[in-house]
């Protein structure tokens, strides 16, 4: 009897494990392609142009996470368009910036799950600007004075009314 009950207990190990095996078979089947996960991430894209209209390559494009402090760098390409995609959903700040253009800056724009936001930037030329650098820096002077009798030489360690002396010798003297 005690045989009996063993081949009963098999019997019933193998019927759950065939009856295991189909379910799988039938779930994997039904389901060749594992499900796609949601992302919880969003994304920015759009085109750089100039006044006329013109695309403008290689600008630096920076979407700052106003949240987390973190920023998000990329350029336009030949065509002056820019892709940020998989960034995390927030609120951001972006700024264009781009040789011979004024700086331009978007705030507060919020990314909502999945959302790729379009951004068409017109940048403006940047006004010239001019740096005049002034120093007080001493000039030294070597003037050479040519006379009729002999040749002198006054350098910047005298005196300035030495060397305004001297001077006025040498323009009466040419």
């Amino acid at each position: 009897m005690k045989s009996n009950h063993s081949r009963r207990h098999f019997g019933c190990k193998c019927l759950l494990f065939v009856t295991g095996a189909m379910v799988l078979g039938i779930m994997v089947s039904c389901f060749p392609y594992p499900l796609a996960a949601q992302e919880v991430t969003a994304g920015f894209t759009g085109t750089i142009t100039d006044p006329s209209g013109a695309p403008i390559p290689d600008a630096t494009v920076t979407a700052q996470d106003t949240l987390r402090g973190v920023p998000y760098t990329t350029k336009t390409n030949a065509v002056g368009v820019f892709d940020l995609p998989r960034i995390p959903v927030s609120t951001y700040d972006v700024t264009v910036e781009a040789k011979g253009f004024a700086k331009e800056v978007r705030r507060g724009i919020a990314l909502e799950m999945n959302q790729v936001a379009r951004l068409e930037i017109q940048m403006q030329l940047e006004s010239v600007r001019q740096t005049v650098e002034v120093t007080s820096a001493p000039v030294l002077l070597s003037l050479t004075i040519s006379c009729s009798t002999a040749m002198t030489t006054i350098r910047s360690q005298t005196t300035w009314s030495a060397t305004l002396r001297a001077w006025t010798l040498f323009r009466n003297s040419t």
